[in-house]
């Protein structure tokens, strides 16, 4: 906004001093109006603008410079109008200038994949948030992952009482969530995969339109809703407003800084070709955050619907709150740092990491600058940190492993590892398949010297 505060006052001042029968207010009057302009020409022309404050003020004196051309004020233009408008330009260029996915013009399907696991109690309401969209071409994919309650029977009941709504369930043996989706996803046959869980709720009847509209500007991957925290009464908690997406290297190394973290979110719509080729990956089969794509190193081009879209339910039969919950977001949280570390040169990580983490708490992370290279940065006291700081005490066998790894890596060193054929190779995506083996057999860790 700096720009636009300081072009509006140099453009006051040679207004003043071509026309100095006009007074201040006048003029102020002139310039609200431009900008009340500019607003609705912005929103019409679905300028990307993302919460990007810096875009929007490109954009509103983009407009000004139209505006004083048109008046024929051209004497006036200031520089800082003209880098706002080649900053704008830019933007625009590089970001909107390729559509990617599938055609989600006009009225698209929309696939709701939805895993549930003991949720008898809760499902129907999630299913009424969706009954009662305005979006009419939509289907409901249930992934049953393993429910011991009367979820089945529930869900049957629903099919039978609203035929009119699309609605599919299977069953799977007990495996994890991310399982589960990557099971739903076979079925998916709509241009747009939105994730819905079994607890959650649509916040109106508005939001599956708002996320099909905001995939319709040109060369958007996916859109974050915001959500509001709820009780297990459906009481608020807190509303969680998603950061403004902001794409390019900078963002990589701020997950970095922030131990793997996501500082976004997990829930978006998404193109469902990029849900298959990307996000299938990044997040279901190796538990890392959707947005980035770890194996071109760069992120999806995300933005933010700024809406509320659904209602996160916390209660004591979260994911979250399990054991194992925790743990495998732990294991997550610690991939995406090892890939971001692995691939990015991040000098005096501790130092910024420190002073990136305090301003992220007053929500003033994007005022602080990272300084990154191409290359690796060592990540064995980086990753003990992060253990250390979210498991007091490191007794699960997983944590141990990888930290031994690490305490013993020895890049100059080789071994030559035979893998038996019948040995079964665990994904990200399967942490906790992983640890439920793992806490059933007898293992023995042998480090290499």
């Amino acid at each position: 906004m700096i720009i636009a505060f300081v072009g509006l006052r140099l453009d006051v001042t040679g207004l003043k001093l071509l026309q100095p029968e006009l007074n201040d207010y006048v003029i102020i009057l002139y310039y609200l109006v431009v900008l009340f302009a500019g607003v609705y020409w912005t929103k019409q022309l679905k300028i990307k603008t993302n919460g990007n404050y810096w875009l929007i003020a490109g954009t509103l004196t983009a407009n000004l410079i139209i505006v004083q051309l048109s008046l024929q004020y051209a004497g006036i233009l200031n520089p800082l109008n003209v880098v706002a408008a080649a900053f704008i330009s830019w933007h625009l260029f590089l970001f909107e200038g390729v559509r990617v996915g599938d055609d989600v013009s006009g009225i698209p399907r929309v696939s709701v994949l939805m895993p549930t696991y003991n949720s008898a109690n809760t499902i129907e309401a999630s299913l009424d948030s969706l009954l009662m969209q305005d979006y009419s071409d939509f289907e409901v994919i249930v992934i049953d992952d393993g429910s011991t309650d009367a979820t089945r029977s529930v869900v049957e009941r629903y099919q039978a009482n609203h035929p009119q709504m699309a609605l599919t369930y299977v069953y799977q043996a007990n495996a994890d969530q991310l399982d589960a989706l990557m099971n739903g996803l076979e079925l998916v046959t709509g241009a747009v995969t939105y994730i819905l869980h079994s607890d959650d709720l649509l916040y109106n009847e508005r939001v599956l339109t708002g996320g099909v509209e905001a995939l319709q500007h040109i060369g958007v991957a996916g859109v974050f809703p915001d959500f509001e925290v709820v009780d297990n009464h459906l009481a608020r908690i807190k509303v969680n407003r998603v950061k403004p997406f902001v794409g390019g290297k900078s963002t990589i190394v701020k997950t970095g800084l922030q131990f793997g973290r996501n500082p976004y979110s997990d829930f978006a719509f998404w193109r469902t070709n990029i849900f298959r080729q990307q996000v299938a990956s990044n997040y279901l089969a190796n538990n890392m955050v959707a947005w980035y794509d770890f194996e071109q190193n760069v992120p999806l081009n995300m933005v933010n619907l700024n809406i509320i879209g659904f209602k996160y339910r916390i209660h004591e039969g979260n994911y979250l709150n399990s054991t194992d919950g925790s743990v495998n977001v732990l294991s997550g949280e610690l991939r995406t740092l090892t890939h971001v570390l692995a691939r990015h040169r991040i000098p005096a990580f501790k130092l910024q990491s420190l002073v990136f983490r305090a301003f992220n708490k007053f929500k003033l992370d994007s005022l602080i600058p990272v300084i990154s290279f191409s290359g690796q940065t060592e990540p064995a006291e980086i990753v003990e940190q992060v253990i250390k700081l979210r498991v007091p005490e490191i007794n699960h066998p997983y944590l141990r492993t990888i930290l031994d790894f690490f305490r013993n890596r020895n890049n100059q060193k080789q071994a030559e590892l035979v893998v038996p054929e019948d040995l079964r190779i665990f994904r990200g995506g399967e942490i906790r398949l992983f640890n439920r083996q793992l806490a059933s057999v007898r293992c023995q860790i042998s480090i290499i010297n």
